[in-house]
């Protein structure tokens, strides 16, 4: 089956930052953790050995309701947030930059699948994927993202498939093939 599409840049940003933006953030909060638990130990410096010994412990099974626990959140909220939604705003900068200069992405594409696997086409390029190369498929409201290894990945809008039919066998296709299909969207 065949379908043909071009990638807007708007679905572009929403598919890329969907999946970059959750690591972000959790990279972005463990930070935050992290610069909490240096403060702690920092705040210490000055206490004997054994107290420093003792923080260490009481941090690593810190709970929420501790003084070690509470410095760990105000720092998680204090420097992981901002850090998160100040590289988020650089991150959608540099993905509509990398949009806009890559006629590749712009271009008409169409996708094709088989029994031998898939094939994504432009008037410039040609990727062949076999089944064994993608991992699974993800979606969103109006994308479909099909992760791929050691290639890069597949991003198509369902606006493409103008018959349900036709993504419903993609879907189907994928599962027979035992790549890992995530409903939703």
């Amino acid at each position: 089956m065949r379908v043909s599409y071009r990638l807007e840049l708007d679905e572009y940003l929403e598919c890329t930052q969907k999946f970059l933006g959750l690591r972000l953030l959790a990279i972005s909060l463990v930070t935050g953790a992290v610069f909490g638990a240096v403060m702690g130990y920092v705040t210490r410096l000055q206490a004997p050995v054994e107290d420093i010994c003792e923080y260490s412990h009481s941090f690593l099974r810190c709970g929420p309701g501790g003084p070690e626990g509470r410095l760990a959140l105000v720092c998680i909220f204090a420097f992981g947030l901002p850090f998160f939604f100040l590289f988020r705003s650089r991150m959608r900068k540099a993905l509509k930059g990398q949009y806009l200069s890559s006629p590749l992405l712009q271009e008409q594409q169409e996708l094709f699948w088989s029994d031998d696997g898939i094939e994504v086409s432009s008037r410039s390029a040609s990727v062949r994927y076999q089944w064994s190369d993608l991992r699974r498929l993800s979606e969103t409201k109006r994308m479909l993202i099909i992760d791929a290894r050691p290639l890069p990945g597949i991003i198509m809008p369902k606006r493409a498939f103008l018959l349900p039919e036709t993504l419903v066998d993609l879907k189907q296709r994928l599962r027979d093939k035992g790549v890992r299909v995530r409903d939703g969207g």
